[in-house]
Order: structure tokens, then sequence, then C-alpha cells
């Protein structure tokens, strides 16, 4: 199952990286698709309450690590 969720995160890394050369844009519809995959993963690899608790960790990390370039302007968003 792990190899599956992983294969699976590979790939749309994938597209999104695509997207990104080609277009010098990651489409949302990506980004969500990852967040709520995220979420679904996190919650079927543990119990209900923790897999959340850290699937909402790792939104705050990914939010604190992106918000200070996006301000300083050296990553965009839409």
């Amino acid at each position: 199952m792990d190899a599956v969720a992983a294969a699976v995160f590979a790939l749309i890394l994938l597209l999104a990286c695509r997207a990104d050369v080609r277009t010098r844009r990651i489409p949302n519809r990506l980004v969500v698709l990852l967040a709520v995959l995220g979420l679904a993963w996190s919650v079927v690899a543990h119990p209900v309450l923790p897999g959340v608790r850290l699937a909402l960790l790792g939104v705050l990390t990914g939010l604190a690590l992106w918000l200070p370039l996006h301000l300083v302007g050296w990553l965009g968003a839409v």
C-alpha cells in the first residue's frame, strides 16, 4: 500500500513539474488533489484523529516554508 501511495504521489508531482516547466504555473487542481490525497492517506495510515492532526501539521509546515518565499516575491501564487 505504501508503494502505491508513493507512486501516485510521484506521478502527481511529475505532472506538477511538467506544468511548471511548460507554463511556469502549477494548476490549483493538482495542489488541491495532493492536499486531499495527503489527508486521506494520513487517515488511512493512522487512526482518524491522529491522521487528521498529522495531515494538518503537514499543511502548516508546507505553508510555513512557502509563505515567506511568496512574501519576498520569490514564489508566485494566484
